[in-house]
């Protein structure tokens, strides 16, 4: 091979590995942009699709009339 780094990847290894990263980066993006437009929109985020978290009855343990 008459490559000037001998520890530089092959050239379509090196290739599909850039693609693969700007993929990635484009998903991410585009993840990002969605979550900015769903915050402006006040629309439920990702993070907003887990199970949902203690109901109204849980909020108040005590029963009327304790202090």
């Amino acid at each position: 091979m008459s490559s000037k780094d001998p520890d530089a990847l092959p050239q379509g290894l090196a290739n599909t590995l850039r693609a693969g990263q700007d993929a990635q980066r484009r998903r991410a993006q585009a993840h990002l942009s969605l979550e900015i437009y769903r915050a402006a929109n006040g629309r439920a985020g990702s993070g907003d699709r887990r199970r949902p978290g203690p109901s109204v009855q849980a909020k108040s343990p005590r029963a009327p009339g304790d202090s």
